[in-house]
């Protein structure tokens, strides 16, 4: 068995878990912003079973169908995350704003799902010489570059700014959790920081 058809395993099992916990936590925890962390945790599942697609695909339909995952998964995460971590401090998001926050992610799926038309999200081909696939493109397109990812780093930034700035009107023991939660939020932030700006094997 190679180290791609392992993590690939290991990935399916972390996004079934992911999937489960959040259905669990949107349906049987009734807290204050249990919906929308459900509903996170459900989206990085989704995102995390694309990757373990990514790795072991062996045909371009198996390949495209794991980079939607992950796209629908860094399109949708950062708002989800704003709205949690807004609800989990007793603020309220209005219907309308949700709807204007995810113009941006909802075109960026859309953009996506049809860049071989247009390469607004990544340069062709995806399949190096040698017939592996680039899991990381060699190239950015416009909307990734100016639109997308500037956006996301925005919301996530917010999102994380939101349990700080509230973290000093709580009491200490409470203050903990706040931290903690934000503070969980900033390695996958530098992680992805990390995959866009090239840092390991594209294939």
């Amino acid at each position: 068995m190679t180290l791609a058809a392992i993590l690939a395993v290991l990935l399916a099992f972390s996004a079934v878990c992911y999937m489960l916990l959040g259905l669990r936590v949107a349906t049987v925890n009734q807290g204050i912003g249990s919906v929308p962390i459900g509903l996170a945790l459900a989206v990085i599942g989704l995102w995390v079973l694309g990757g373990a697609l990514e790795l072991v695909a062996t045909t371009e339909l198996v390949f495209s169908i794991g980079r939607m995952g992950h796209w629908v998964g860094t399109a949708l995460i950062p708002v989800l995350l704003l709205v949690c971590f807004r609800q989990y401090t007793g603020t309220t998001t209005s219907g309308a704003a949700i709807a204007a926050l995810f113009v941006i992610p909802v075109s960026t799926i859309a953009i996506a799902s049809t860049n071989n038309y247009h390469e607004l999200m990544w340069s062709l081909p995806i399949v190096t010489e040698e017939g592996a696939f680039l899991v990381r493109p060699t190239e950015w397109g416009l909307w990734q570059m100016f639109v997308h990812a500037p956006y996301s780093y925005l919301i996530v930034g917010l999102a994380i700014m939101t349990l700080l700035m509230h973290s000093t009107a709580v009491s200490r023991t409470d203050r903990r959790g706040l931290l903690l939660l934000s503070g969980s939020a900033l390695a996958p932030v530098i992680a992805c920081v990390a995959y866009d700006l090239g840092v390991g094997d594209p294939t």
